[in-house]
């Protein structure tokens, strides 16, 4: 493994991501974020492709309509768990559905009183 960031699974040899597309839903009620996020890499998947994960249940992993296997790593206090997509068989893209839950560190669920004007927040579209 060539990890070049001693903070993070990420191995270039494995590859690069060129670009992340996101979809995200919010469900307040539930304080649960579900997403669906595709990835497109600089050249096809040979081998093991991993990511950095923390507090995810991950639902699906998918390239070309087709289902990809994946295993998380032991878990480290620093690091995380390392996604690992064991059979991306050539492919340049793939996607993930997930869903993170309130005790997902990365998020933080305010009740109405903690935010500004004592109304959560709201997207308008």
């Amino acid at each position: 493994m060539a990890r070049h960031d001693p903070h993070s699974y990420t191995d270039l040899a494995q590859g690069r991501i060129r670009h992340i597309a996101f979809h995200l839903e919010a469900d307040f009620a539930q304080r649960q974020l579900r997403g669906t996020v595709r990835y497109l890499l600089d050249q096809p998947a040979r081998g093991p492709f991993d990511l950095d994960t923390r507090d995810l249940d991950l639902r699906s992993v998918s390239s070309s309509g087709r289902a990809v296997r994946f295993t998380f790593g032991k878990e480290d206090p620093i690091l995380g768990s390392r996604l690992r997509l064991s059979d991306l068989a050539g492919a340049d893209e793939f996607t993930i559905t997930f869903v993170a839950s309130q005790p997902a560190r990365a998020l933080q669920w305010l009740s109405p009183a903690q935010a500004a004007g004592g109304r959560p927040f709201r997207c308008q579209s």
